[in-house]
């Protein structure tokens, strides 16, 4: 992965030419106009167009800049290392019953195999039953990574989990430099 930078940096860094152009066109356009020919008249768009045209082209000017920023933006999304939380809740009362923290993911598309993967890892059991997925995405707080996060509502609790989950604990499993481990942890903690 490239080096984690702010999207300020990243954009300064990507687009120094355009800032510079910027400065000076803006400025510029605004000191041609011939504002001595303006006349509020009948006519008042083709007796002064003149000074209507830069002002015309500068506002076009601003919606490309406008949208190039926003490409820009999501350019420096895509380049963010992608982590995925994974989160697997009994339907009936909504408790936690496995939670994978911040694991690598490769793409975007592998959000819902890979959280069935790791559910299949927590719990031991292969085909997890559940109704309903729910999925958000965010850049972190840090502006390091791009957080993707799922959350499955089971039908049914995975037997293998049945002595933690009615001893309020839940299975999570942690990204710990590289090695996936899995921890039983107190469920009020993490509500």
């Amino acid at each position: 992965m490239g080096k984690k930078r702010s999207f300020g940096s990243y954009f300064m860094q990507e687009s120094k030419l355009i800032g510079c152009l910027l400065m000076v066109f803006i400025p510029v356009s605004l000191l041609l106009s011939d504002w001595e020919k303006f006349k509020c008249t009948k006519e008042i768009l083709t007796n002064s167009w003149n000074i209507f045209e830069p002002i015309v082209g500068t506002i076009t000017l601003a919606v490309a800049v406008v949208l190039y920023i926003a490409n820009m933006r999501q350019s420096w999304e895509d380049d963010l290392p992608k982590v995925l939380t994974a989160e697997f809740r009994f339907r009936e009362n909504n408790l936690l019953i496995m939670r994978a923290d911040y694991i690598p993911l490769a793409e975007e598309s592998d959000i819902r195999a890979w959280g069935q993967q790791l559910g299949a890892q927590m719990s031991g059991a292969r085909g997890l039953k559940y109704f309903r997925i729910e999925t958000s995405e965010k850049v972190s707080d840090d502006s390091t990574r791009k957080e993707y996060k799922i959350v499955f509502f089971l039908r049914e609790v995975p037997k293998e989990l049945w002595t933690e989950y009615y001893g309020a604990k839940f299975a999570n499993l942690r990204d710990r430099d590289g090695v996936l481990d899995v921890e039983f942890e107190d469920r009020v903690e993490m509500e």
